[in-house]
């Protein structure tokens, strides 16, 4: 298992595809959210995307949450970054920042997705570095345009971010301080009707996220919860938008 340190991303490798045991979608009938949440069973689109993924990169994520990444980025409206940008927490090997890209990409035609990891890992046999999803990004045709790769701590990529977000994707490191502060750090950019997914939202391993995720959500009243995902393998995506 590979764990990294301060604002890094970290995840089990080699993580089996498990059935889904539940997904909790929100409640606006007939709304675009709740058609990509059932993208297994009503976007043939979706899932090409998600298998072409799957063959050409590593993405440490069940089918279903690269379906929903690609769904909620290609649901975004309007050209110009002032609408918000995609930023993602925890690159990895860049799975998930294609399947961002990838919604961008067939959608709206926003600025480049933003991906953030600084790849600092305790484990140093952990296989993927920012050369890996750099390849990753080439192989699905994604170039710089599409995807902007920083490698840096999130904590100092926060702090300096000063353009609004639409869509947050947030995969670093999964301790509960670190949490609590990316949130605090991300909040003031999210704009009017804009998706925090929140991965790793279930078993031990998601405690950390679990934890600082509810706490917020506790005392706040401008975000409502959309959509939560476990499967057997205990772990999950948590979808809030801002209302």
């Amino acid at each position: 298992m590979a764990r990294l340190r301060g604002g890094c991303h970290g995840d089990p490798m080699g993580r089996v595809e498990r059935p889904v045991e539940e997904v909790v979608v929100g409640q606006r009938s007939g709304s675009a959210w709740q058609r990509a949440s059932a993208w297994r069973w009503a976007s043939a689109e979706t899932g090409a995307v998600v298998e072409r993924i799957r063959q050409d990169a590593r993405a440490f994520v069940s089918d279903l949450e690269l379906g929903l990444l690609y769904e909620v980025a290609r649901g975004l409206h309007g050209a110009d970054p002032a609408f918000g940008h995609v930023v993602e927490l925890g690159t990895k090997r860049g799975g998930t920042a294609s399947a961002l890209a990838l919604g961008v990409r067939d959608g709206s035609g926003l600025a480049p997705v933003v991906t953030v990891d600084c790849y600092q890992r305790e484990d140093p046999s952990a296989s993927f570095d920012h050369i890996a999803a750099r390849e990753t990004f080439w192989t699905l045709g994604l170039g710089p345009e599409r995807v902007c790769q920083v490698v840096t701590y999130t904590g100092a990529f926060l702090r300096m971010w000063n353009q609004p977000i639409r869509v947050l994707f947030h995969d670093p490191s999964h301790v509960y301080e670190n949490t609590r502060d990316e949130i605090a750090a991300a909040l003031p950019h999210m704009v009017e009707d804009s998706w925090i997914l929140f991965d790793d939202f279930g078993g031990t391993w998601g405690e950390g996220v679990i934890r600082a995720v509810e706490e917020w959500l506790a005392v706040q009243r401008e975000w409502e919860v959309e959509l939560r995902h476990s499967d057997a393998y205990m772990l999950g995506v948590h979808l809030v938008r801002r209302i």
